[in-house]
């Protein structure tokens, strides 16, 4: 560690969970701008927690403290509700009248004030549990929040309508919004180039969009964008790829500071 991070408070951890692997940052108030993100490949064959026993072993996080310690859950379970019908005490019963519930999955909620909605989402229970026991209190944050107040925060400098597609291995996260208010906020499972041209056409017909004026982004992988930016270019004039899907996530953390 050098003299000026040796300066430093503690620093604050930043960590992206996903079920096809991890990826954190450590932040110190000295640094300027994104700090370098680190991909963490973990074993599928193996529970989410005993991939975080051996993802926090490994980084040597016991005997290190934090300032604050803000988590990213990367889970495609989950649902929106206007924020004036929100009771906290009935989220798990709304999230599960919605969503079929599964074993040790623990129901979450953010409030996006500026969107008027809440999201709630579900992540493992377990996990969560043990990490917090490891390295202290975390607050922790559904993926498709931190994109929705991002993509939000952009279209309050836009006036056209828009479709921002977060593209990942085996999903697709789709929202549009008119001016900044959200109209739709869904996930599609699809793994192929092909599969995502499909349903993404598909959505900005039923969204009854304009080629010629609205906006299509894509974020994600380079690797899953590319294939895509010429085939949509046949049908939509405005289609932009964006940064990858974990400096979206950490760069909103950043923007809070």
């Amino acid at each position: 560690m050098n003299s000026a991070h040796s300066a430093d408070a503690s620093p604050t951890l930043l960590i992206r969970l996903a079920t096809d692997g991890f990826s954190f940052a450590i932040r110190h108030s000295s640094d300027e701008g994104m700090p370098m993100v680190h991909p963490y490949a973990i074993d599928e064959t193996l529970s989410m927690t005993a991939n975080l026993k051996q993802f926090v072993k490994e980084q040597q996080w016991h005997a290190q403290s934090f300032q604050r310690v803000e988590a990213v859950a990367v889970t495609e379970r989950f649902t929106l509700m206007p924020l004036e019908h929100f009771e906290d005490e009935q989220a798990e019963l709304f999230f599960n009248y919605n969503l079929s519930p599964r074993d040790n999955e623990e129901v979450g909620y953010n409030i996006l004030s500026a969107s008027n909605v809440v999201i709630l989402y579900g992540y493992d229970r377990s996990a969560a549990r043990w990490l917090k026991e490891q390295i202290g209190p975390v607050h922790l944050q559904a993926e498709a929040s931190l994109l929705i107040e991002q993509f939000a925060a952009r279209q309050r400098r836009e006036s056209a309508q828009a479709l921002y597609a977060h593209i990942g291995n085996n999903g697709l996260g789709l929202y549009a919004f008119h001016g900044d208010k959200l109209l739709l906020a869904n996930t599609q499972c699809c793994n192929s180039a092909s599969d995502r041209l499909y349903y993404l056409l598909y959505l900005w017909k039923q969204l009854s969009f304009d080629a010629e004026q609205d906006m299509l982004y894509l974020c994600g992988e380079r690797r899953h964008i590319d294939p895509l930016v010429g085939q949509l270019h046949k049908y939509i004039r405005h289609v932009h790829p964006m940064d990858s899907g974990h400096t979206l996530d950490f760069n909103y953390f950043i923007s809070c500071e």
